[in-house]
């Protein structure tokens, strides 16, 4: 995942429609194989990784380019992703 610009953020979510755990990314990252932190109310996901558990995203800022496993491209432009 690239970001353009210091000041754009992408928020992954475990569940549709922005629920559960989710994790705020700011800089570019090359895998998104990250163990989550939770919370009593959204306790860790299995194994926590958002590479295999984003089911909404918010991009704020500008945007921003998710490159698959098989080196597929989607940009997605600022806005909500339920």
């Amino acid at each position: 995942m690239t970001a353009p610009h210091a000041t754009s953020e992408v928020i992954l979510f475990e569940h549709e429609n922005f629920r559960g755990a989710h994790r705020h990314v700011f800089t570019e990252e090359k895998d998104l194989a990250f163990t989550a932190r939770g919370s009593a109310a959204t306790p860790k996901p299995e194994r926590g990784k958002f590479d295999l558990i984003t089911s909404s995203i918010i991009v704020r800022g500008r945007h921003w380019t998710f490159i698959t496993e098989g080196d597929k491209r989607k940009t997605l432009k600022p806005g909500f992703y339920p």
